[in-house]
């Protein structure tokens, strides 16, 4: 709460600077409940925090303002509007400072908070409604996270993964790998929180929280710890699993981010990054190639296109990723369905694209020259697929983009014929 306010002596500042102090406007809030009545220009409100041009984006500053209100009030209680605040300033990222300036003000009063940078705020924001209590990323130790010495390393990754506690439940925590603090560093990792924070969906692994201490200055994505590990280890200790089950489960998570506006897509579907949960599904994992992009904005893109240059795996990457010369045909959801299938080849026979191929040279090749993974009778074991269904793998695997099913349809189809062959198995 807003304690020991002088309102006479915060008034006369008022008339003074000409803008409306804002610690007037919410003490007395606190008593009518009516921030129309007390707040009569709110561009006076967000002048007062050095924010120009306030008059240019009245809609900008007036949902600023109002997320500031409720933010002090304590109704920021869920992710949806956390982000909402969240995504605005990412969006505009000029109105940061004013929200700085807001913090500041009223940190040593309100909540016990430290905001030395802009990312900050950003990483408090979408972290905030965790636990039903306001969890504060800070450069002050005020994480409950703890992490024993049981550590996974992969040589091929970006990232070290650690198993820790939160409470009463084990927590997988992803830690860069890099002690570099340049700003590319810092905005992909912020990135990869921001968008993975929206997704709340049964075929998505949750992000449950942001750290920053435990392992500083490198940051740290805490999620649930997934003991059964992704889909080939598990598909390797139990191989009679219902294959088909799980590929429809990993379709289903991918049309759900693509059916966001502008669309999200993972950028690197694999099975690696397929995570089985306790309950024996599937869930989507690892956001950090991630994109946020329209579609009429990125086909053509010669510095999206540049970027996303072999970035992901090569062996999941379709193959107008792979040169330069195709970039123009860039599509960006197409490049999860293309690696769907892929994905969907591992679940099938055990192994990666192309095993036979040593070097990832090789496979830009054969992929370039219109080769795809091949299947062999020896791969299926006692697994059985209809014709329609290899016919929907090469679609997945199409050289035109454009040519390629919707993550929406291949999920509605994958459905249809697990429904079909449990259908044929009752009656056999």
């Amino acid at each position: 709460m807003v304690r020991n306010l002088s309102l006479t002596s915060r008034s006369a500042r008022v008339q003074e600077s000409g803008w409306l102090d804002l610690s007037i406007a919410l003490a007395l809030s606190y008593a009518t409940s009516d921030m129309q009545a007390v707040v009569k220009d709110r561009f006076d409100f967000i002048h007062g925090f050095g924010c120009s041009g306030a008059e240019r984006n009245q809609p900008l500053v007036e949902s600023l303002m109002w997320f500031m209100v409720d933010w002090l009030h304590g109704r920021i209680t869920d992710y949806e509007l956390a982000m909402e605040g969240a995504l605005l300033l990412r969006d505009h990222p000029d109105l940061l400072p004013v929200f700085a300036s807001f913090l500041k003000e009223f940190s040593n009063e309100i909540v016990n908070i430290h905001v030395n940078q802009d990312h900050d705020i950003m990483l408090m924001l979408i972290t905030m409604p965790y636990g039903g209590q306001i969890h504060i990323i800070s450069p002050r130790p005020t994480s409950t996270i703890f992490f024993d010495t049981n550590r996974l390393r992969s040589l091929l990754s970006s990232e070290d993964i650690w198993t820790g506690w939160k409470g009463d439940r084990r927590v997988c925590l992803k830690v860069l790998r890099t002690f570099a603090t340049d700003e590319i560093v810092i905005k992909e990792f912020y990135h990869e929180a921001l968008i993975w924070a929206q997704l709340h969906h049964p075929n998505i692994l949750p992000l449950t929280g942001v750290n920053e201490q435990l392992f500083a200055p490198r940051p740290c994505l805490v999620s649930p710890w997934m003991s059964n590990g992704n889909v080939n280890e598990f598909l390797k200790a139990f191989p009679e699993t219902d294959r088909l089950t799980f590929m429809c489960e990993i379709a289903s998570g991918i049309a759900y981010l693509h059916q966001f506006s502008p669309i999200i897509v993972h950028g690197d579907i694999k099975g690696a990054n397929i995570l089985v949960t306790d309950d024996i599904h599937c869930c989507l994992a690892d956001f950090g190639l991630a994109l946020a992009e329209s579609d009429s904005e990125y086909p053509g893109s010669q510095s999206a296109a540049s970027s996303a240059f072999l970035r992901g795996s090569t062996r999941w990457l379709s193959p107008e990723y792979l040169d330069p010369s195709l970039f123009y045909s860039i599509q960006p959801k197409t490049r999860d369905v293309y690696a769907f299938g892929c994905t969907i080849y591992e679940i099938i026979t055990g192994e990666i694209p192309f095993p036979h191929l040593k070097y990832d040279v090789a496979v830009i090749s054969e992929v370039l020259r219109g080769i795809r993974p091949r299947f062999s009778i020896s791969d299926l074991g006692s697994q059985s697929y209809s014709a329609d269904f290899w016919q929907l793998i090469e679609q997945c695997w199409a050289g035109e983009p454009g040519a390629r099913p919707t993550a929406e349809y291949l999920a509605q189809t994958l459905d249809f014929y697990r429904s079909f062959s449990r259908l044929q198995n009752v009656s056999n």
